[in-house]
């Protein structure tokens, strides 16, 4: 078991817990954990850039939110509102 406190958020996360939840996620050749359920964002009338965004954390505490460009249209609960394995990441 392995914790991960971020001090900005003044919170300790444990990675069993996230890797249980969350899919892996992986950027620049290390593991990032998913903190958070992701959410819808960016709605606008272009659907091209909605997505859904997620905060998500490295083995250092640093931050980072991860983006899913949204292909499913017609999804009602959003568990396949995206292609989950293609995602970007933009440091925090």
């Amino acid at each position: 078991m392995s914790k991960i406190f971020v001090e900005d958020l003044e919170t300790e996360f444990d990675t069993e817990i996230l890797g249980k939840k969350f899919l892996p996620l992986e950027y620049q050749g290390k593991a990032l954990y998913q903190i958070d359920d992701a959410f819808a964002d960016g709605i606008s009338d272009d659907k091209n850039t909605w997505v859904y965004k997620a905060y998500a954390i490295d083995a250092k505490g640093n931050r980072y939110i991860v983006s899913w460009k949204q292909t499913n249209f017609e999804s009602e609960d959003g568990a396949d509102a995206c292609d989950w394995d293609e995602y970007n990441v933009e440091t925090i």
